[in-house]
């Protein structure tokens, strides 16, 4: 049938919308953005698009009391790989840490003491 195209799974939607950026290995979301994470359509509905990477590349459910950590520390990386369930209150320590460390980020990339 003329116009009629098979359509795409859901991987491959998926695939259409993340860059991987070679010197970290993250993949780069160039969908939908919500707060800096990416957003994915799946069966009628936005969901996040780095736990659906996790659940549905990797294969792995994320227990309900537990949330996905990016380990890159990169918001819109949907690379599963770079994603770790954790607790909130672990999840939210790895933040204050690393937010931390970037506030003493000196200008040349080193890490130093306080700024300021």
């Amino acid at each position: 049938m003329q116009g009629v195209y098979p359509r795409a799974s859901a991987l491959e939607r998926f695939e259409q919308f993340y860059t991987p950026e070679p010197n970290t290995g993250c993949w780069l979301w160039t969908g939908k953005l919500d707060n800096g994470y990416g957003r994915f359509w799946f069966q009628g509905k936005s969901v996040k698009a780095f736990r659906w990477a996790y659940e549905h590349i990797l294969g792995q459910a994320i227990p309900s009391d537990l949330q996905l950590d990016h380990l890159c520390r990169q918001r819109a990386c949907v690379n599963p790989l770079h994603g770790e369930p954790v607790t909130c209150r672990e999840n939210l320590i790895r933040a204050s840490v690393f937010e931390i460390a970037e506030q003493r980020r000196l200008p040349n990339g080193q890490y130093g003491g306080k700024r300021g």
